[in-house]
């Protein structure tokens, strides 16, 4: 078995590019081409006929006629665009991924393990960013720019297989044995025909009148190109260093050995070669010798002498009244826990529901605003006229003029919790807890257009949330922020639970 390992081709991987896209969207839902990538992407795996099929809904946006389906990817999507206006970037992956199942589909490619380490590291990446728009736009220049950066590294000592990579992948690494291969390989001739020293040295070629108008290099040119060339060839023999010091007890070069030696060679054998003094007398001795190191020569690899060790078992001696616990019938299983948000539940009861894009943007602008942002700025971030803030600054001032609002103690607001209940892990934000002064603590959670719908298992999985943050009952209430009305949710939550555990139970299977 092998395992080939990517040097510097970091941003290049496919897995980082089906997050990116996916960012996209979430940045701006109106972005169908980042659509169009999520959906293919293995987070989704819509094939090209279902794409087509989709575009011929109803609808403006790729979004918006997809939305018009019944395609699960909506319920998700709907649930990342909420969190991606509340987590910071690197928490935001975290949740993709948890809730995508991507580790599963990995964990079956031949190169997942490499793919699940590069995503852990944009992780890594991410969490040195506050803002996503600042994060997509660094990584998409990352991407742009083919930056230079190497792969995430593994525990390749543990590894039963072979590993192929480049000298740049293996900097910091050592093996056992090491194998460089093609050492005879010719580089590229360096410099074109046009060159520009960072002196602003220009270095052309140019038609020479006296012979027939033949292109001629100028003087500075061909000094530029022995520079590069100088440049070039020390770049190459600095890299054959690290390459070879990463063998721990055994070294085996190959290569095609030049016809003439010369000392300052282009190709890797030429400098071995000049360096250990190769010639016939050499091969017919068997090995070169360097100061105190003796190096054997062969044309059969097969014939080079392996040292072999054996050592003889210690038999350790067990006593009589060593107490030997049972062993389990079965090993339990290290797989990831499964994490729910209450629209995934409700989305499989219920269906994905089928509010458009205006009223998720009108309900995301609505969250933002009631956080205490700026109207305008949000509805810039938007695309919307800025001049409508006056309309949603008017709606959170009526908000805080409602009755239950008055004389609170204390007001939290977009509380991100991660909680048991009942034995099933959630995920969510609750949108607003605020404590009365008569001690009791209120749930709100904002609803935008008429007031309808059941919200019944949104409200006990969050109410069971806060009373576990708060040690203490909360008394849950909606409120439709169009209508300018409070409804206090009485939840039958052993009916519920009832409900939730058996959406689980179908969407993991037997």
């Amino acid at each position: 078995p092998y395992r080939v390992h990517a040097g510097l081709g970091f941003y290049e991987r496919q897995e980082i590019y089906d997050l990116y896209t996916i960012l996209r969207f979430l940045a701006n839902h109106l972005d169908d081409v980042a659509l169009y990538g999520a959906l293919r992407s293995p987070y989704f795996g819509l094939s090209d006929a279902r794409l087509y099929h989709i575009t011929q809904s109803a609808g403006r946006s790729l979004w918006e006629r997809l939305q018009a389906t019944a395609e699960p990817a909506v319920a998700t999507l709907r649930d990342w665009l909420l969190l991606s206006r509340r987590l910071p970037p690197a928490r935001l992956i975290r949740r993709i991924i948890d809730t995508s199942g991507i580790s599963v589909l990995l964990g079956g490619m031949s190169e997942g393990e490499q793919a699940a380490a590069n995503i852990e590291k944009l992780i890594a990446i991410a969490r040195g960013a506050d803002q996503l728009p600042e994060f997509i736009a660094e990584l998409g220049r990352s991407i742009d720019d083919a930056q230079r950066e190497g792969d995430a590294p593994l525990d390749l000592a543990s590894a039963d297989a072979v590993s192929i990579m480049t000298v740049h992948a293996a900097k910091g690494l050592e093996f056992p044995v090491v194998v460089l291969p093609d050492l005879a390989e010719t580089p590229r001739s360096g410099g074109g025909t046009i060159m520009v020293e960072e002196g602003l040295l220009l270095g052309v070629s140019i038609p020479n009148p006296a012979n027939d108008h033949e292109r001629e290099e100028t003087a500075i040119l061909r000094l530029l190109k022995d520079e590069y060339r100088q440049k070039e060839s020390a770049e190459r023999k600095r890299l054959f260093y690290v390459a070879v010091t990463r063998a721990e007890d055994h070294l085996i070069l190959c290569g095609e050995m030049p016809a003439d030696v010369p000392e300052h060679g282009k190709v890797r054998m030429a400098w071995l070669a000049h360096c250990l003094g190769l010639c016939d007398e050499v091969y017919a001795r068997g090995e070169a010798v360097l100061g105190t190191l003796r190096i054997p020569l062969t044309l059969d690899p097969a014939a080079i002498p392996v040292e072999v060790q054996e050592i003889a078992p210690v038999y350790l001696r067990v006593p009589d009244d060593l107490f030997a616990p049972e062993v389990p019938a079965g090993i339990p299983s290290d797989r990831r826990e499964r994490v729910y948000s209450a629209s995934e539940i409700e989305g499989h009861l219920r269906g994905s529901g089928g509010f458009g894009e205006g009223a998720l943007t009108r309900g995301l602008i609505v969250h933002e605003v009631f956080r205490g942002r700026d109207p305008a700025v949000v509805l810039r971030e938007y695309g919307m006229d800025p001049d409508r803030a006056g309309e949603y600054q008017d709606l959170y001032a009526r908000f805080l003029a409602s009755p239950l609002m008055q004389g609170i103690v204390r007001d939290h607001r977009e509380v991100p919790f991660s909680v048991r209940v009942n034995g099933i892990a959630f995920e969510g934000v609750i949108d607003r807890l605020v404590q009365r002064p008569n001690g009791a603590w209120v749930l709100i959670d904002y609803k935008t257009g008429a007031p309808a719908g059941d919200h019944t298992i949104q409200m006990a999985i969050y109410r069971q949330a806060a009373a576990q943050i708060l040690g203490g009952p909360v008394i849950p209430y909606l409120y439709f922020v169009d209508a300018d009305r409070w409804v206090e949710v009485d939840v039958d939550e052993e009916r519920v639970f009832a409900e939730i555990r058996r959406a689980v139970r179908e969407i993991e299977g037997p």
